[in-house]
């Protein structure tokens, strides 16, 4: 009940208009303090997922949203990790989906997300400059992005003139995020992983490192596809 409170403070939206989730995310046995994720989500956005799905002809069994997602699957990479994790503990999460952004920082040591930003400027901010000054379709400017994106060679178009607008913008996010996340913990961070839509964008991971001073290198998910069929997907979308 006590978090239930806490919540209704600090969700936009009437307690009975959400589903709450709540899971434990890191304990400190000596302080008897604990870290939760609070996921709250409208029932409204809940029964149309489940609605889209049941149509499919599938029964919905888990909805689980993109944080909680994330945060397994750096688990288990920290797992495979252990060895590099003891003098540079804290690591950036750069998950650029299609229309939005989410920015996770990460202690190794702790295996816990120690914070979180996200902001409403994804994939989709590039491809419509592209569009905009190309008039290209949406497949070709996906095809511009994905083989010559932030390109130094000399091709026929220069799109990383019409790109540098939208990447200033995402680089203030990031730079913003990185200057809070070293005064809060006092610690450097080691580096950072790009993944998402935007980690299909040709040299944006070199464009970040140069731009944001911290070494970027873009996630290949494929490498933590464990069944056959989930490794065909990654591989299709990649």
């Amino acid at each position: 009940s006590a978090i239930k409170y806490q919540a209704d403070q600090l969700i936009p939206l009437p307690i009975d208009q959400v589903n709450l989730d709540i899971e434990v995310l890191y304990e400190n046995k000596k302080t008897k303090k604990v870290s939760l994720l609070l996921v709250a989500s409208p029932l409204s956005v809940l029964d149309k997922i489940i609605a889209v799905v049941e149509n499919a002809g599938l029964a919905p069994a888990v909805i689980e949203n993109e944080a909680s997602a994330l945060f397994r699957l750096i688990s288990d990479i920290n797992e495979t990790q252990q060895s590099q994790n003891n003098e540079f503990p804290l690591i950036l999460f750069i998950n650029m989906g299609y229309t939005s952004t989410s920015l996770y920082l990460y202690n190794r040591q702790l295996n816990i997300v120690l914070q979180i930003h996200n902001f409403s400027l994804g994939f989709n901010i590039f491809l419509k400059d592209i569009q905009a000054n190309l008039n290209t379709s949406d497949v070709d400017s996906k095809k511009l992005l994905e083989s010559i994106g932030f390109s130094e060679q000399q091709t026929s178009y220069n799109i990383g003139k019409i790109l540098s607008s939208p990447l200033s913008t995402i680089v203030g996010e990031i730079e913003r995020f990185v200057v809070s996340s070293k005064s809060r913990f006092n610690t450097p961070i080691a580096s950072a992983l790009l993944l998402g839509e935007g980690s299909g964008i040709f040299s944006l991971d070199k464009k970040l490192s140069a731009s944001v001073g911290i070494s970027v290198a873009r996630f290949d998910m494929t490498h933590y596809c464990i069944e056959i069929i989930v490794f065909d997907f990654c591989n299709n979308e990649s």
